[in-house]
């Protein structure tokens, strides 16, 4: 809690509380005219401005893949650098790193399925957080290395393909826009295959591209190669044994937690091929019912979407305290405004106890508390 005073016409002071464990105080004269009032903008979240290039995660996976991603950032992409008021200097940050794991989009379709995992390693080496920078009441807050309260490294995640089909690799731009739950054809989909996972990845991945695709009612690739296809003159995937892979079944809706799914076959009727049913239309109850209770030699499991990931810095507005605004420790000509969310009274917080002092109405004090 910070308690500050600004003058009418004399000289003014901005101290920390009492009960707190250290002060600052300063003293100024300045003066000033016209309306007293200011305003502020500021954004909540993490930091991501957009101005460093993400990391491609450009295949599907099984949950339980694992991928490491690093990257670096500039003061721009921390958020509270980009607010009105607030300026920041010394910046100096680390490479952040992390490792993502795939949990399945049916958990955290928002993500794709991803989500980054816990670590104890934090953002920044060195930054310098300022409010009224070059007023008498300027105040900044230093985090350093060794600090334990720096903000945790945090993930964000945002569409690898094309935003209007959300994360779904499937679907061409030119399809990005068409609601494939409500057009005439059927049983649309693609189907993947699986390949060694690459450098800085674990567990189990699709192909890249896509073996076997079938929109608007027609039919390119093989997906034999993989043991699973659509080409069988029915409403029907056929999985032969041995087979595995990815389905996405954008025609049930790729907001559909259903709309991928890794599965395989290893036994069951060996002489037979697996039939799996993609119907009925509108519920696709018979392909839900497949894929939560698989038959004999059949295996399914939660899979993620392709996505552009990015570390950046969680949320610094916790580590600020209240901190006294612009008009604290400066002369006025004129009383300034009440309005307890003026960022003149508080840069950050919200003021309380707004009046005016007993010592012959001279000079204007205030509480500013953050909860």
């Amino acid at each position: 809690m910070f308690k500050g005073k600004v003058a009418l016409l004399l000289g003014a002071l901005c101290m920390i509380a009492a009960g707190s464990t250290s002060s600052w105080a300063q003293s100024a004269s300045a003066s000033a005219s016209g309306d007293s009032t200011s305003t502020s903008t500021s954004t909540s979240g993490g930091g991501y401005s957009g101005t460093i290039p993400r990391t491609d995660v450009a295949k599907y996976a099984k949950s339980g893949a694992t991928k490491d991603i690093s990257n670096d950032i500039t003061v721009n992409d921390i958020n509270i650098c980009n607010e009105e008021g607030v300026t920041c200097k010394n910046f100096q940050a680390d490479t952040l790193e992390a490792e993502i794991r795939c949990d399945g989009s049916s958990t955290s379709l928002s993500t794709g399925g991803w989500e980054k995992k816990p670590s104890s390693k934090k953002c920044l080496n060195t930054i310098s957080i300022c409010y009224n920078e070059g007023l008498p009441s300027e105040k900044c807050y230093d985090f350093n290395k060794s600090d334990s309260d720096r903000p945790n490294i945090i993930a964000e995640f945002t569409p690898y393909a094309h935003s209007g089909t959300r994360f779904s690799k499937c679907l061409s731009s030119s399809e990005a826009g068409t609601d494939k739950t409500a057009d005439t054809y059927y049983k649309e989909y693609c189907l993947w295959g699986t390949e060694a996972a690459g450098h800085g990845e674990g567990g189990t991945w699709a192909s890249e591209n896509y073996l076997e695709k079938r929109t608007f009612g027609s039919i390119n690739g093989n997906g034999s190669s993989a043991g699973i296809t659509g080409d069988t003159g029915d409403d029907m995937l056929k999985i032969s044994d041995g087979a595995e892979g990815f389905i996405e079944y954008v025609d049930a809706g790729v907001d559909d937690a259903v709309g991928l799914k890794w599965v395989s076959r290893n036994g069951g009727a060996t002489a037979q091929d697996m039939m799996v049913p993609m119907g009925p239309r509108g519920t696709f109850k018979d392909y839900r019912d497949f894929l939560n209770n698989p038959p004999p030699g059949a295996s399914v499991d939660d899979a993620c979407y392709a996505v552009k990931a990015n570390l950046t810095c969680a949320d610094m507005e916790a580590q600020i305290p209240a901190t006294c605004g612009s008009f604290a420790l400066q002369n006025f000509l004129f009383r300034p405004t009440g309005n307890v969310d003026d960022p003149g009274l508080c840069a950050v917080g919200t003021a309380s106890g707004t009046t005016l002092d007993s010592s012959g109405g001279l000079s204007y004090s205030w509480t500013c508390t953050k909860s």
